[in-house]
């Protein structure tokens, strides 16, 4: 695979005043470390080790333990309501420490290994398509980037995610992979990303649009294009096939998940705000309270006595918000611009997201970003496809709901197309302006 990068080399060539060694490797080394001490102090101030909030999943990993069934709000029976990544790793960690502070801690220590690894791979996205130069701005900014600090303030699976979309996003860009291993690679990564999230399933939109591209595999028979999609299919199935097989035993037909239709009532219903709190302004005194579902809330879900009552309740929720939507088409509107504005710009109802520090940043990258794009990369289709994944997240936060870790997961987009932007324009300016006032005193009489 050949890509030109001719246009993305002659913007970063402008740029030669600021190179990778005026960062010397032990002040990247410090900064590193820098960042990783103030993850872990955020996750021992935030996340309470001790007894920390797992939501549903820590409850599937105690009832798995416990009964040996991956359920949720019934104990032993089976459920398909949560993906079933993050709760396996949780039960894995009780089972073998017990469910308890040594267990927590384990688990924060592998989260904390892949927050740290996002700024590499960050950087490594953005070296790939820009420059070195850009790619070591990229991965200085990320390594304090709010909305990417701010994940060390619970123990989520946001970190690990982040990461394998990032992960999958360079494989796919690397001009060092050949043949079918490209897009072998990418369908493995993502099949792992899908039993985390399952929007992963929407992001093969953007990799096949990459694979059948007519500028990439230039050198190849058109055939091996279609093997390439094939290849990135198959590669996805791999992670994603033992749980729809459990669930197709449980359930008896193909199910993904039970939880959809209660996803799309709570962002379509006469309480629905567009996020998953009290609307603003009111959430700025009751930022904590959730927005649960009519008849029922996030904290009290009724107890299935069987897997089948699940599917009953799931189609029950689906068909009540597409009620919802079909009566109220103004109402929709008006939610699915709060949406717009809560990814894009910034959720007021979230108590962290919703401060300036953390929000103003990530809208400064994306609109500084997108103009850098819309000016010299249109022509880029590794530019293209990152904008594309953001614009897939974003659809599906206005289909559901909004929550940060729904622009979290793609914030890594507008701050490596603002890194190129600076590496480009900013940097240089500054560099050239340091530089005329040295030589302005040194002219002086």
């Amino acid at each position: 695979m050949r890509y030109s990068q001719s246009h993305s080399r002659t913007l970063c060539g402008q740029s030669r005043g600021f190179h990778s060694g005026a960062l010397p490797r032990v002040g990247l080394a410090s900064l590193i470390l820098a960042a990783v001490l103030l993850r872990v102090f955020l996750t021992i101030r935030y996340a309470n080790l001790s007894d920390p909030i797992l939501w549903e999943f820590g409850q599937i990993a105690k009832n798995l333990v416990a009964t040996g069934t991956y359920s949720f709000s019934s104990p032993g029976v089976a459920s398909a309501s949560m993906p079933p990544a993050y709760p396996l790793l949780i039960s894995a960690f009780y089972k073998t420490l017990e469910i308890g502070l040594a267990a927590h801690v384990a688990l924060a220590t592998m989260l904390l290994a892949f927050e740290a690894a996002i700024p590499l791979l960050v950087g490594w996205v953005a070296a790939q398509i820009w420059s070195r130069e850009v790619g070591l701005v990229a991965c200085v900014l990320s390594l304090f980037w709010p909305y990417l600090l701010i994940m060390s303030g619970r123990l989520h699976s946001v970190p690990i995610y982040t990461a394998l979309l990032i992960l999958a996003c360079a494989i796919l860009f690397s001009e060092r992979l050949t043949g079918y291993a490209k897009p072998c690679l990418c369908g493995l990564v993502l099949g792992a990303y899908a039993n985390f999230r399952y929007e992963a399933i929407l992001f093969l939109l953007p990799f096949t649009y990459y694979m059948v591209y007519p500028r990439v595999y230039v050198n190849k028979p058109r055939y091996f294009r279609i093997g390439a999609v094939v290849m990135l299919l198959m590669g996805f199935a791999v992670f994603l096939t033992p749980w729809v097989a459990r669930n197709y035993r449980v359930f008896g037909r193909f199910v993904l998940s039970t939880s959809v239709g209660q996803n799309l009532l709570m962002g379509h219903n006469e309480k629905a705000t567009g996020a998953a709190r009290s609307p603003w302004p009111t959430a700025q005194e009751s930022r904590s309270e959730m927005i649960g579902i009519p008849s029922r809330s996030i904290e009290e879900l009724p107890h299935y006595n069987s897997a089948s009552e699940e599917l009953l309740a799931d189609k029950m929720h689906f068909n009540e918000a597409i009620s919802f939507m079909a009566h109220h088409p103004e109402r929709e509107l008006e939610l699915a611009f709060r949406k717009v504005l809560f990814f894009l710009v910034v959720d007021f109802t979230h108590p962290v997201a919703g401060l300036w520090p953390v929000w103003a940043p990530s809208l400064l990258a994306l609109l500084v970003g997108f103009l850098f794009f819309v000016r010299t990369g249109l022509g880029d289709i590794r530019q293209r496809v990152l904008w594309l994944l953001f614009a897939i997240q974003l659809a599906v936060a206005v289909v559901f709901f909004v929550v940060p870790r729904y622009r979290m997961v793609v914030d890594f987009i507008p701050l490596a197309f603002f890194s190129a932007w600076a590496t480009n324009s900013l940097l240089p300016r500054m560099f050239q302006r340091g530089f005329s006032k040295k030589s302005h005193k040194l002219l002086k009489p």
